[in-house]
């Protein structure tokens, strides 16, 4: 095949198959069920790091999706194996992943290699010119009337060329809504309207050179056509295909070589703990090198020229200039996670707040729309630097689970031996090859964090608990000390506090009311922490764009709402280091959790990796409680619709000015008129009369001294996944 490909296409790096002839060399992959009954079997031990396992079982009331057993329903696939139901691997790892999206949270992943690894399947052969893929897009009349589906290539282009685009009614024989909902159904997000939303282009993701458009682009094939049926009549045959790098097949025959060149891979064992010393042996930590910036000028494709913008195009910021919307400023931020270092992000939040207010701008949106996360405290800092007399909450929990005490106590008496000032020292002289500092930046360090009334915890005991909620047990609550040195991101303090004290502007750029959030669904991870400062600590309500042609609320925020997540790769390093550093204990260990996770490598051997070379096989490690909830729900399980619901109109989809125009209208005027009916005023939301942190009206005239977080400790590393 790529021989072949290759005489034709001479300067290809990539061949395109047939959609169904490469789902078909999937399936020919052979099965080994003892394997894959192994696997399952190990599967649980990082699944009982999840930290909210038990609301998943027995949802609250308000959680908007089924419950489900995530054991169960693994348990299930095991069953199918031993009864001979299944006869490809691709089928067995399919519906494990299934199992895990069943929760709807992109910080449980099961990322099967055989999934990952080899295609990506997409819809193309459009012939417009623009992108060879097929796209489709949900337009209201008015932002307000029901929307209906169109080829977004045709919205984009019919305009100009003089002609009236058709709605698109079927799909595969099957009506076009029915279809794209069955198969957003494989999304994971919080709610059926965010899932909707990924199906489509964004241009918060265009604007990254990043573009989305889950239907169009997939890890999964839907045959080798999709034939498209327009209201006109029209009817449309685009061609399904597969994406694999050249050369990749030219030693695979059947199934099997296929399985032993893309599957059940050694991870990189750079990722791996030593097996020798203490917590020596904890994975080196390298302070990440800046990466150097574009020479020529940033862009942010298909957005207006801004006033200032990162050289990755992950913040940016914009003024409005027409009459009525000429005292808006708009910050633009599509993603926390700049490749290049916190710094250039925080500077720029800070020039441009000033250079707004500087230039008479009274209004403010913040357009966090495919925003999925990324480094947390750049979550803290852009809220710190938006409120400069609020602290940031984030109270966060783990699960207390046998091995996450079992290690803690290790790493207590690992600590005792050494005091603060001393871990300081250690990181201060050896940086990336310190010992003492690194692992003093602990999860398992009780000493870091601190309760949610800002005072140190004096025993594992006291932070561990556990403390019996809904059927399982949690840790204390505990928020992170902003003024300690081993804070979260041993690469950045966040502005207000510690090296960047006197970077913090304390005087609050805008009013509460001025500020409006403008969302998609797809916020989650750090997005989803600022998103919850802004809302219960802020005061600022939210606005958001699309779901499903029905309606009623959305909710802004559906992504993950959990506070950290960690790959499988960290899970077996925190058990494998306090193992290997109880060697007299080590036999007690093996009839533990601990002992099990330990040696559970087949999960790491079956995922596919990061470039990071950790897994993209995920678990959410700590929930994210609300500040004053004295129920302690992680924020996972509570409902909140945003205040206002716009749909897409024609001029939304192809000008970013007329989305944050319409969204400036539904916060500021008519909302009777602008938003879409029933999605105002829901109990959940700041305009329906859900609380905020004591009631506070947060205003700009505030002028504050510094802030006033208890020194002493800090919390974990966080490692925040975007997907």
């Amino acid at each position: 095949m790529s021989a072949d490909y290759v005489s034709l296409y001479p300067q290809a790096t990539q061949a395109l198959v047939p959609a169904q002839v490469a789902q078909d060399c999937l399936k020919s992959v052979p099965i080994d069920k003892e394997e894959d009954l192994a696997l399952i079997s190990e599967l649980t031990n990082y699944l009982s790091w999840q930290s909210n396992i038990a609301y998943l079982m027995d949802p609250p009331e308000g959680y908007n999706e089924e419950r489900i057993d995530i054991v169960d329903e693994i348990l299930k696939v095991k069953d199918g194996l031993e009864n001979d139901k299944y006869d490809n691997e691709y089928d067995v790892q399919y519906d494990l992943a299934m199992a895990f999206t069943g929760a709807y949270d992109f910080h449980l992943v099961w990322a099967a290699d055989i999934l990952h690894n080899v295609f990506r399947f997409r819809r193309g052969n459009i012939g417009r010119g623009l992108l060879d893929e097929f796209a489709l897009v949900s337009v209201s009349s008015d932002g307000k009337a029901l929307p209906k589906l169109y080829n977004y290539y045709d919205i984009m282009v019919a305009q100009d060329e003089g002609w009236t685009a058709s709605p698109v009614t079927e799909i595969n024989d099957k009506p076009a809504e029915d279809y794209i909902q069955e198969w957003s159904k494989t999304f994971p997000y919080h709610e059926d309207h965010a899932r909707y939303n990924r199906l489509f282009p964004n241009q918060a993701s265009t604007s990254m050179g990043q573009p989305l458009n889950q239907f169009g682009r997939s890890l999964f094939a839907d045959g080798n056509y999709t034939t498209v049926k327009h209201e006109n009549g029209t009817i449309n045959k685009y061609i399904n295909n597969a994406i694999v790098p050249l050369d990749t097949f030219d030693d695979i025959t059947d199934g099997s070589d296929f399985f032993v060149k893309f599957c059940n891979q050694i991870p990189n064992t750079n990722t791996k703990r030593s097996i020798e010393g203490g917590p020596e042996g904890k994975a080196k930590f390298k302070r990440s090198t800046p990466v150097k910036r574009q020479s020529a000028a940033p862009t942010a494709t298909g957005y207006p020229p801004a006033e200032t913008l990162h050289s990755e195009a992950v913040i940016g910021g914009y003024y409005l200039k027409d009459k009525g919307y000429d005292d808006v400023a708009v910050l633009s931020v599509p993603s926390f996670q700049p490749e290049a270092g916190a710094e250039e992000f925080q500077d720029l939040t800070g020039a441009f707040l000033k250079m707004a207010v500087d230039s008479g701008k009274k209004r403010l949106v913040i357009d966090l729309r495919t925003n999925g996360g990324g480094r947390v405290y750049l979550g803290y800092d852009l809220f710190k630097q938006l409120f400069p007399s609020e602290d940031p909450f984030g109270a966060t929990q783990f699960r207390a689970n046998e091995a996450f005490d079992i290690t803690g106590r290790y790493m207590t008496d690992y600590f005792a031996q050494y005091t603060y000032e001393e871990a300081v020292k250690d990181f201060q002289q050896n940086q990336g090859d310190a010992t003492i500092g690194l692992n003093w930046n602990s999860i398992f360090n009780y000493k870091l964090p601190l309760t949610v009334d800002n005072k140190n915890f004096t025993s594992w005991e006291d932070y561990f608990g556990p403390n019996k909620r809904h059927n399982d047990n949690f840790t204390t609550p505990a928020r992170y000390d902003l003024n300690n040195f081993f804070s979260d991101d041993l690469n950045m303090d966040i502005t207000g506090y510690r090296t960047r004290a006197n970077k913090l502007n304390k005087n609050q750029p805008f009013d509460s009311d001025k500020i409006v959030l403008l969302q998609d669904g797809a916020c989650g991870s750090t997005c989803a922490v600022f998103s919850e400062f802004m809302k219960t600590q802020g005061g600022v309500q939210q606005v958001v764009v699309g779901g499903k042609p029905e309606t009623g609320p959305m909710q802004g925020v559906s992504g993950s709402k959990g506070a950290q997540v960690y790959t499988f790769t960290q899970v077996q390093q925190e058990a494998a280091t306090a193992y290997i550093n109880l060697p007299d204990q080590q036999e007690a260990l093996n009839e533990t959790d601990l002992g099990a996770l330990v040696f559970a490598n087949r999960p790491l051997y079956r995922s596919a990796y990061q470039e990071s070379g950790m897994t993209s096989s995920v678990v959410n490690l700590r929930d994210n409680i609300r500040k004053g909830d004295d129920t302690v729900t992680p924020l996972e399980f509570v409902y909140e619709a945003a205040d206002c619901r716009l749909f897409y109109t024609t001029d939304m989809v192809r000008d970013v000015e007329a989305v944050w125009k319409k969204t400036v209208d539904a916060r500021w005027g008519d909302a009777e008129k602008t938003c879409v009916d029933g999605s105002t005023k829901d109990k959940s939301s700041l305009s329906g009369g859900a609380p905020t942190d004591g009631g506070k009206k947060k205003s700009a005239a505030v002028k504050i001294g510094g802030g006033t977080m208890v020194a002493g400790a800090a919390t974990v590393v966080a490692m925040i996944m975007m997907l």
